[in-house]
């Protein structure tokens, strides 16, 4: 089989599943090699805060073959859920399994003996000993928290010079994810015997903050580490990063270091978890001369890289108007200009507020501006009409207007549909049959691109009857509900 030629080799490896693939090479020393470009081409190495996850990138280097075909290192840290004690994971762990074993056999309805048997066999692995080993497995998380982030941007320099000698270019990716515990790790966790000896801390405030500092620090390590290593950081993916980054004293020069070298930045901002242990300040204080600390700085490290062609950016649900109000804001832009918006050719914004003369000077200074996409707006002043006839003005090749928009001179909202999440709005049982494909939303992205004297839909004004006339052309793709707010 070891003998057998790569072009059979990979024809084969087409028809078979990743998990397939990966117990054929396990199966023999001999046919390690078989199929390794199936599986490792362009692969994604992910990271989390444990030691041993570390410890296997490092071993990485040690396969040149299948490093060398590294394309993206993600990161991924997060805060535990407070609430989520013994009884909240069992239930939830439970409806996944049963879940799971539900889909397998959808197919055909299983015997009643089999279903009674898959129970019976669940609820017994739930002893009192998983009670307790759950309880430790927690505390383990928050020690291995504690230990990367002390020690994370030695462990990851380290890794990163040996895999320069085979990676020409690697994507970086940081993530925030609440950390999700299986039953399997539970079930297989033997406590270390420092584990015991580390002293649990009993004020729950302090606890919750830890687990913060930890998850703000990972990821500042991580940007500092990559900063300093052998790859150019060109193209970074930062997604629900919490704002409060942006926040800490010592971040704001980590930071700045990291995006001074930037061509792409996708960052989508979130926000840590609510916690009732916390006072609403949390664990900076979030506002300056009555402006968002978090915002102001944001504008600035946008500011810092000198060739930022694509940027993708979400501002944080419930943050929008004070993010927007930076961004969009014409008062100082003599004293500070948006230096960022000259070289973008490619921008994506979500989740934005403004009034239409700041939309429209912010669109106009970008001038080498090729694709523009924007999702979940709220236009303060003017119609959604005026945009539409904007646009064509700035002879873009590509021009997408998505999610919900709430317009305040229209006095309603607008949906613009995707295939993908049309069935999720609250109007889609109001037009009959499946996504348009070619329908209302298609002809008006082709005038905001081509322009043109009729635009799908009429202006708006103070004596017409627009509105009936808007709902009247909507369908599944793009439609207009009147007298809804935010």
């Amino acid at each position: 089989m070891d003998a057998l030629p790569s072009e059979l080799v990979t024809a084969i490896s087409l028809f078979l599943s990743h998990h397939d693939l990966k117990a054929f090479r396990l199966c023999c020393k001999a046919y390690a090699a078989l199929a390794e470009s199936a599986l490792f081409d362009n692969f994604e190495f992910r990271l989390w805060p444990r030691r041993e996850r570390f410890a296997e990138l490092e071993a990485l280097t040690n396969a040149p073959t299948i490093a060398s075909k590294l394309k993206v290192l993600s990161f991924e840290s997060g805060v535990p859920l407070e609430y989520a004690d013994y009884r909240y994971w069992q239930a939830q762990v439970y409806k996944a399994l049963s879940s799971n074993w539900a889909q397998s056999h959808s197919g055909h309805a299983p015997p009643e003996g089999e279903y009674r048997k898959f129970h019976a066999a669940l609820q017994s692995r739930f002893t009192e000993n998983v009670r307790w080993d759950y309880a430790l497995y927690r505390q383990y998380l928050d020690v291995e928290s504690d230990r990367v982030a002390n020690s994370l941007d030695a462990m990851l320099a380290r890794s990163l010079s040996l895999l320069s000698q085979y990676c020409s270019n690697i994507q970086f990716k940081l993530l925030m994810r609440e950390p999700q515990i299986s039953l399997e790790e539970v079930e297989h966790f033997v406590p270390e015997c420092d584990i015991y000896q580390c002293p649990e801390t009993q004020d729950p405030r302090q606890q919750v903050l830890d687990r913060r500092r930890n998850t703000l620090a990972h990821f500042l390590k991580f940007l500092s580490a990559t900063q300093q290593s052998p790859f150019d950081l060109a193209n970074l993916t930062m997604s629900s990063i919490p704002f409060q980054l942006i926040d800490q004293p010592d971040a704001l020069v980590t930071l700045k270091d990291a995006f001074s070298s930037l061509t792409s930045l996708s960052l989508d901002l979130s926000a840590l978890p609510h916690s009732d242990w916390l006072s609403r300040a949390g664990l900076t204080e979030p506002y300056s001369r009555g402006r968002s600390t978090s915002a102001r700085q944001l504008r600035q490290l946008l500011d810092q890289p000198q060739n930022l062609q694509c940027l993708r950016l979400e501002l944080p649900r419930g943050k929008e108007a004070e993010f927007s109000f930076e961004l969009f804001d014409r008062t100082n832009l003599d004293r500070f200009p948006r230096h960022f918006l000259s070289n973008l050719t490619h921008l994506s914004l979500s989740r934005f507020r403004c009034s239409w003369p700041d939309m429209q000077l912010f669109l106009q200074e970008a001038t080498n501006l090729q694709t523009v996409v924007l999702v979940d707006g709220r236009l303060e002043t003017a119609s959604l009409i005026d945009l539409l006839w904007f646009m064509p003005t700035l002879k873009l090749g590509r021009v997408s207007l998505g999610g919900k928009w709430y317009v305040d001179e229209d006095e309603g909202q607008w949906h613009a549909n995707s295939k993908d999440d049309f069935t999720d709005c609250i109007a889609a049982t109001v037009y009959e049959g499946p996504y348009v494909q070619r329908g209302m939303k298609h002809r008006i992205e082709e005038f905001l691109v081509n322009g043109g004297n009729d635009c799908p839909l009429p202006r708006w004004t103070p004596q017409g009857r627009e509105e009936e006339l808007w709902e009247l052309y909507g369908d599944t793709s793009w439609h207009y509900l009147p007298a809804m707010g935010e």
